[in-house]
């Protein structure tokens, strides 16, 4: 249940890595075209993709979903920092890189949760676990829109790097090797 939380959490990245964009490219009608150009182009990639990845092994899946919304969400705290975040580009690539990272986590994560609860308490386990983590992941939403709102966007998306850096170890250590 922890890692499904977790799961959710790194899934966030997606708003949030488009609301920094948003919020830099505000007066561009080019650059948000290119931002919503790129997170289609990551829900198409991230598809077939996944699907293969999963066929092999559900770690892999988690690991590499966690290491690169962490890899791209401090490529773009690092440039915002640096005020060097004014090209769409870097925002595109960003947004992308966590469209496909979620798209991987949202397909293994139920995936992973049926492969370890028992069999006969797999339908209930299910129930009360998108029930709670539904209800955790909105307060978590609202805190983390608040931090955004009253301070600076990006650290909410160093909030996020972090706990896709601890949810990458977690995933490994948990989840065996298939």
């Amino acid at each position: 249940m922890v890692l499904r939380l977790l799961f959710a959490i790194v899934m966030l990245s997606v708003p949030f890595f488009a609301l920094i964009a948003a919020q830099t490219h505000h007066g561009s009608h080019k650059g948000l075209a290119a931002l919503i150009m790129s997170a289609a182009a990551g829900a198409i990639v991230a598809g077939p993709l996944w699907r293969m990845l999963n066929g092999l092994s559900h770690r892999t899946v988690m690991v590499v979903s966690c290491l690169i919304v962490s890899c791209s969400g401090a490529g773009l705290s690092i440039a915002y920092l640096m005020k060097l975040d004014q090209n769409v580009h870097i925002h595109a690539v960003a947004l992308f890189a966590a469209t496909v990272a979620a798209s991987g986590l949202q397909t293994v994560r139920g995936l992973y949760f049926m492969d370890v609860a028992p069999k006969e308490q797999r339908v209930r386990a299910m129930t009360v676990a998108r029930s709670l983590g539904r209800t955790i992941l909105v307060l978590v939403s609202a805190a983390l829109a608040a931090i955004a709102h009253m301070h600076e966007t990006v650290w909410v998306i160093v909030f996020i790097v972090c706990v896709c850096l601890v949810t990458s170890v977690l995933s490994y250590k948990l989840a065996g090797p298939q």
